[in-house]
């Protein structure tokens, strides 16, 4: 199957003219003219009251006007944004689609050569288990035949120094008693159990897959909460739900009704002055 052919990413459109102009000069020295009067004002009677209000809202018109401009000449490079951001949506995900395969079967061969791994150290540890197993089992058949031989010579002993006795005959010389406990005075050879224990034990467990170039195991511990109250309380959060607070006792209120109640709330009235965008500016 031939491939498909293979096209270049191109996003079209029109860039809006420079400089774009966001206030003109009467618009900023309307503002400053305000700045300046604010600066001097001070709130005293009605007179002055009314014009601070009307400053606020000749303010609050101003807002309305700059953030229109705003808008209007965000929106054609919005429109180029979005269109750069739609067309990059394809090849971005087919480039983490590719990256989670690819994810996938390198995670999928480490957890195999993990598997492999530990398979040769448990056959390892088996092995060196049931060697050991014969060599208590060698060690304590030597125990065995050394006593034989102990009991066989204090038995002759003794019987030679009976029948010495029997002649009226000097009792012969003790035969020399040999240590056979753990430690004796000579070290015996090596069993061939023993050497093969040896060489298992020395030997290296089998090592986990080998780091590869340009990318990096990561672990991370999980955890996954079964039940939340059985958690002490250090890793609990209580958290106030202070939308449905709000919804239930302070929409909808109105000065001059009774303040609410609620256990565990503190509820005030906060007054504030805003411009109704009725006024005369």
């Amino acid at each position: 199957m031939p491939n498909p052919p293979i096209e270049q990413l191109i996003v079209t459109g029109t860039a809006p003219a420079m400089p774009l102009v966001l206030a003109d000069v009467n618009f900023m020295s309307a503002l400053v003219s305000v700045e300046q009067q604010i600066a001097t004002m001070k709130v005293v009677d009605q007179e002055t009251a009314q014009a601070a209000a009307t400053l606020q809202s000749r303010l609050t018109t101003a807002a309305k006007k700059l953030n229109d401009a705003r808008m209007t000449l965000n929106r054609p490079i919005q429109v180029l944004i979005d269109k750069i951001n739609d067309t990059a949506k394809g090849p971005a995900k087919r480039i983490e689609e590719a990256k989670d395969a690819l994810k996938l079967m390198l995670n999928r061969y480490d957890a195999e050569q993990r598997r492999i791994a530990q398979e040769i150290e448990d056959k390892r540890q088996a092995e060196i288990a049931r060697l050991e197993k014969i060599r208590l089992d060698e060690e304590n058949e030597r125990q065995r035949k050394a006593k034989e031989i102990a009991d066989a010579a204090a038995k002759a002993q003794a019987e030679a120094a009976a029948l010495a006795a029997a002649q009226h005959k000097p009792a012969p010389a003790p035969i020399m008693e040999i240590d056979f406990g753990e430690e004796p005075f000579f070290a015996p050879p090596q069993t061939e159990t023993e050497k093969k224990l040896d060489e298992l034990k020395l030997a290296p467990p089998a090592l986990p897959p080998i780091a590869l170039a340009g990318v990096a195991t990561r672990q991370t511990l999980l955890a996954t909460v079964i039940d939340a109250n059985a958690l002490p309380d250090m890793f609990v959060d209580k958290i106030p739900k202070l939308k449905a607070i709000m919804s239930t006792f302070c929409a909808g209120w109105k000065d001059g009704m009774p303040i609410p109640t609620c256990p565990g709330v503190v509820f005030t009235v906060k007054r504030d002055t805003v411009s109704t965008g009725k006024g005369r500016v």
